[in-house]
């Protein structure tokens, strides 16, 4: 897994890890919804790592001088609630998607995407 600029990995994904990444979020002074479920486990911000609101989410603020687009929070990273949740602030119909591929191409084919694809592409700006 490819892990974000700005964000630690709690690898491996168990009730035990969901607590230590949502501690570990307070510890260093962080909202817990900053914390990124993944497949691979937990994404807590880095100490000292400022974040901004994309979506209605929380994310690592990444300085735009060497931002690389590969370490960007893409629509696939989020989980089927987030995304559904992306959908409905954005006043995007998911057109009764339930699949997380499907969800995810619903939100990107719509013009009210405001979140990054997996392309870097950006619709809603």
């Amino acid at each position: 897994m490819n892990i974000p600029e700005g964000y630690e990995l709690i690898q491996g994904r168990s009730g035990e890890n969901a607590r230590k990444a949502l501690s570990l979020a307070q510890e260093r002074g962080h909202p817990v919804e900053s914390v990124r479920t993944t497949t691979d486990g937990y994404l807590v911000l880095e100490d000292g790592q400022s974040f901004v609101e994309v979506g209605g989410y929380l994310q690592a603020e990444v300085p735009q001088d060497g931002a690389d687009e590969s370490d960007e929070v893409t629509l696939a990273d989020h989980t089927i609630p987030e995304l559904k949740d992306i959908a409905d602030k954005a006043g995007i119909d998911l057109e009764g998607a339930t699949l997380k591929a499907d969800i995810v191409a619903a939100i990107e084919k719509s013009d009210k995407n405001p979140v990054p694809s997996a392309a870097g592409e950006n619709k809603g700006e």
